[in-house]
């Protein structure tokens, strides 16, 4: 297995965790109207709306960062599978 198979599947397992992980999250704080940051400091829908958005954009950021991860993980790999270099 050449490093470019390695680093397609690192990609993609990273990427697809922090994907599903970070969106689920998100759901969660919706649903809820309490966020949470990496602290542990809870920011309220009502009491905090800003940092409460904010929150929230950082988490669907963190999905987009996944799934970024992911395409370019599987680029990798349907390279190598097709002999692309």
């Amino acid at each position: 297995m050449t490093p470019d198979i390695w680093t397609g599947l690192f990609l993609v397992a990273i990427g697809g965790l922090l994907a599903l992980h970070c969106s689920r999250a998100t759901r969660r704080e919706l649903r809820r109207g309490v966020a949470r940051d990496d602290l542990g400091i809870a920011y309220s829908r009502d009491k905090h709306p800003l940092a409460f958005r904010i929150v929230i954009a950082l988490n669907l950021a963190a999905v987009l960062l996944g799934l970024a991860f992911l395409c370019v993980g599987a680029t990798f790999l349907l390279a190598e599978a097709f002999g692309a270099r």
